[in-house]
């Protein structure tokens, strides 16, 4: 029991450690360390989102908010889903979130007092599962004598980094969903080029990408057509189930409450009564008819990079069959065209995009070189990646990276302004309202908000479509049958000329922040009919006691210096 074929223990200590350890089963990776492995970088990531977190808390005085209004209608939306209707107002039915899914994942909680923070939890989870599903992604791509375990974790984690992840979670936005989804769904190119099974991650997060963020169609039909041209029925079939299932579920939605096929906040941003094909078109015209979008535009510039990179490799690769992943770069690409062409400072709609492009090009590059080149040496090997992981952090268009104060001032920018508007409306004076930015004016109101954007009032969206911007008549009207005696909006966004002439500025509410994320420091509160004056004044009055840091209400009339970015 003791010798490897000799006679007695004695003879065992006689033998060389060659002939000992030839007996020995051969060393494998532990089973436990490997399932950890894909996880070392979102538990990075986990670490800078909780740093972000702490510091937003702490520099907003104790309470935790968003970078951005627009989370707040997707958890106003789940309030109304939740008690039964579709939309913001009750017995009012619009579509003003993007995204499907998002608000139905956020519904359930409305009934208790920290709904608003599970759209945190939400985009944390899903940027952690992104992190992991890239690891793993990468890993099936890659043979392990090219790139260790080690320098996958960190060309994950830049990856993250360079687009932009710990920011968006946030966002309270889809957005970090699109990104798993996506990363999860391209774990079916490798698969497919070593002729293996699609994992069942991949399945779901290509039936779920259309509903996550609409704008996803199109990679998902890319990924879908590569099952269907390799006669994978089995798994186009359960894509087909849960998708089918999820189509159900929106139309039945949309149908039954009377809206479009397109979410209201599309076709308002769009400037388009309805149709898929018009706001694409318009959105194509748009982004060519921009001279300096185009390059000013990192995040677009840099897919277009990635696509560009991916068709040269696919044609080096092509005789090996590898051109897949190109063809999901040019998807990918194509959709960034279809999304608004507006450099952000969190780059929310695109870096979700710039994340599947760069996977794409990793995965290609994974199939060409090993293939087409010998093994480089470990210091070539070691440079290369320092090279890449240098690259993704800085050369991707990671503004907040190099801004580091952009989330934390973007989050006073919403306590301090649309917050401030909220308890305006809730505590103080307790009446319909008409407003542009509807999030956190509408959540957790039970009084009616006049979306004047149209993203939640279908009526206002329709108007604008047919005849332009609002004038003073269509205004006049609206509020009479809304009966609002209360507007709060941006006198850059509304200026006094487009506004009834009897329409009375009362108060400005005004943000001492610097401006990233808002539309303006000024907000000017209207009153809209006689006597509605003293009503406000009241209102304004009560609530100056219990303004926080960075809020004052002046008079109008009143002269601002211009700071930060306003």
């Amino acid at each position: 029991m003791w010798a490897c074929g000799a006679g007695s223990a004695r003879a065992w200590f006689m033998l060389p450690p060659m002939k000992i350890t030839g007996c020995l089963p051969p060393a494998r990776p532990h089973r436990l360390a490997m399932l950890a492995a894909p996880w070392v970088p979102a538990l990075a990531l986990l670490l800078v989102v909780a740093v972000y977190a702490y510091l937003c808390v702490a520099v907003n005085g104790g309470y935790f908010g968003y970078t951005l209004d627009d989370a707040y209608i997707h958890l106003a939306q789940a309030e109304g889903i939740w008690a039964g209707g579709w939309g913001v107002n009750p017995g009012e039915a619009s579509a003003p979130s993007s995204s499907f899914l998002w608000p139905l994942l956020l519904a359930p909680f409305s009934p208790f007092a920290w709904q608003d923070k599970v759209p945190f939890v939400l985009a944390t989870a899903s940027l952690l599962v992104a992190a992991a599903a890239s690891w793993r992604l990468l890993r099936d791509a890659w043979p392990q004598a090219w790139v260790g375990n080690g320098a996958l974790a960190l060309l994950v984690l830049a990856m993250a980094l360079g687009c932009n992840g710990p920011q968006l979670v946030f966002c309270g936005l889809e957005h970090c969903l699109v990104a798993a989804c996506l990363v999860l769904a391209l774990g079916i190119l490798p698969r497919v080029q070593k002729g293996k099974v699609a994992p069942t991650s991949a399945l779901l997060g290509l039936a779920m990408l259309p509903f996550v963020r609409f704008e996803m169609a199109l990679p998902a039909a890319c990924l879908g057509l590569m099952l269907v041209v390799d006669r994978r029925w089995r798994e186009v079939a359960m894509v087909a189930v849960v998708g089918g299932a999820l189509l159900a579920a929106y139309v039945a939605s949309v149908v039954t409450h009377g809206l479009p096929w397109l979410p209201s906040s599309v076709l308002a941003k769009a400037g388009f009564g309805g149709g898929a094909g018009a706001y694409v078109s318009q959105k194509l015209a748009a982004f060519y008819a921009a001279g300096g979008t185009y390059t000013e535009n990192l995040a677009v510039g840099g897919i277009t990079v990635c696509a560009l990179v991916a068709a040269g490799l696919a044609v080096v690769c092509r005789v090996a069959g590898s051109w897949r992943p190109a063809l999901m770069a040019a998807a990918l690409w194509l959709t960034a065209l279809t999304l608004p062409i507006r450099y952000s400072y969190d780059l929310r709609y695109h870096a979700p995009l710039l994340w599947a492009e760069v996977l794409c090009v990793l995965v290609l590059a994974g199939a060409v070189l090993p293939t087409r080149l010998a093994l480089p040496r470990p210091r070539l090997r070691h440079a290369a990646v320092a090279a890449l992981l240098a690259l993704l952090v800085w050369a991707l268009p990671n503004h907040s990276w190099r801004q580091p104060w952009a989330v934390l001032y973007a989050v006073l920018n919403t306590h301090a302004e649309h917050y401030q508007m909220h308890r305006l409306v809730t505590e103080f004076y307790k009446g319909p309202v008409a407003v542009h930015d509807i999030g956190w004016v509408s959540y957790r109101n039970p009084h009616y908000v006049l979306d004047l954007a149209g993203l939640a009032n279908d009526d206002v969206r329709r108007i604008v479509a047919a005849h332009g911007p609002l004038g003073p008549d269509e205004l006049r009207a609206l509020v009479s049958e809304h009966g609002v005696g209360l507007v709060m909006v941006y006198d850059n966004w509304f200026p006094p000329s487009r506004l009834p002439p009897e329409w009375h500025p009362v108060a400005l509410l005004v943000m001492t922040w610097p401006v990233v994320s808002a539309g303006s420091a000024v907000v000017t509160l209207y009153a809209t009919r006689p006597g509605e004056e003293e009503r406000i004044m009241a209102a304004v009055r009560a609530m100056v006691p219990s303004l926080l840091p960075g809020t004052l209400f002046a008079l109008p009339g009143t002269v601002f210096v211009k700071t930060g970015a306003e």
